[in-house]
């Protein structure tokens, strides 16, 4: 008796092979386990079901790692009958709002160092594009160059603070990035 063929998936007859559900299912996997990294909070921005969200605060109270695994396999389980191309485009904008945030504290960073290490004049042209916090910049600039100990630590915090202040004002820097 010749060996059976395997059935070609066919769009007409809806049938989908054993390997095809196995990736969706381990996609769907995967989407469940980027929610398990989220905060809580991040989880209200989606459109979650009540059971999968239930799932999920649940998946955070397990400590023992079977358990979670297996708390993980339902989630994948519940993704099923969720909207999982909704869920994944939300991941994707939360993704990329964190990649915006990332980008702003380095360019802030590197803004700090580079007023810090500057010459006068260089400090100053720095300072001339917020003309209304020039002032303030300077006086932190001074204490953190006096290098006191404790209040040359807190103006440096603060330095980074009003820094990421003044560019959250600007617009989004993804395009032309401070750093080199």
């Amino acid at each position: 008796m010749p060996p059976q063929r395997k059935k070609k998936q066919s769009d007409d007859d809806g049938w989908i092979s054993r390997s095809q559900r196995k990736r969706d299912s381990a996609d769907l996997q995967k989407i469940a386990e980027a929610l398990t990294h989220l905060a809580p909070g991040q989880w209200q921005h989606l459109p979650l079901t009540q059971d999968l969200l239930e799932a999920l605060y649940l998946w955070r109270r397990i400590g023992d790692r079977e358990g979670r695994r297996r708390q993980l396999q339902y989630l994948g389980k519940l993704m099923r009958e969720a909207d999982d191309g909704a869920i994944a485009s939300g991941l994707a904008v939360l993704r990329d709002a964190k990649t915006r945030e990332t980008i702003l504290l380095r360019n802030v960073e590197y803004l700090r160092k580079a007023l810090i290490r500057s010459d006068r004049a260089e400090r100053e042209k720095l300072l001339a594009e917020w003309p209304e916090a020039a002032e303030e910049l300077r006086s932190l600039l001074d204490a953190i160059r006096l290098d006191n100990g404790t209040p040359a630590r807190e103006a440096y915090r603060v330095l980074f603070r009003r820094l990421r202040e003044l560019q959250n004002k600007r617009p989004p820097l993804l395009e032309r990035s401070v750093c080199p």
